[in-house]
């Protein structure tokens, strides 16, 4: 964990700033700044566009009573995609359009997909099961069980 933390509060801010003096230097301080506005724009209009196909995705896939395991693990990509877009930078602006195009980003749920399962299997990662529920909000099987718990409310204007 130390040296994933190194990794991103030293070496990444470092690469970054290398890379835009450097750019700079070549192309000049202006043409640097307007770079890395018009990055941060696209990708945050990328980011919200891709994040709400996503999220009628998951919607969908709710509806019809499927987990939406690969929906919500492009919907992280995409959000740390905004977040690196987002932020000043020619190298997290390579890796923030890696995350938010889906051509990209398919191989990389592919790997995370891989990497999960794997986790599982070995017991690095536990997932714990649950009862599900009725579309009338309950389990049947739970009906005169003590482990339902039933309250009242009304709304205060």
């Amino acid at each position: 964990m130390f040296l994933i933390l190194l990794f991103l509060f030293t070496i990444v801010p470092a690469l970054e700033l290398y890379l835009l003096i450097s750019v700079g230097a070549q192309i000049g301080t202006l043409n640097t700044i307007l770079i890395i506005l018009f990055t941060g724009v696209v990708g945050a209009f990328l980011a919200k566009s891709q994040g709400r196909a996503i999220m009628f995705s998951v919607q969908a896939k709710l509806a019809s009573a499927k987990m939406p395991t690969k929906e919500l693990i492009h919907g992280i990509f995409i959000f740390a995609g905004g977040l690196l877009l987002v932020t000043p930078g020619f190298f997290t602006d390579i890796l923030g359009f890696c995350f938010v195009f889906p051509i990209t980003r398919l191989g990389l749920v592919q790997l995370a997909h891989i990497y999960f399962a794997k986790a599982i299997k070995n017991g690095t990662i536990k997932v714990m099961k649950t009862r599900g529920f009725t579309e009338a909000g309950r389990n049947p099987k739970d009906q005169g069980t003590d482990n339902v718990v039933e309250a009242e409310f009304k709304r205060k204007e």
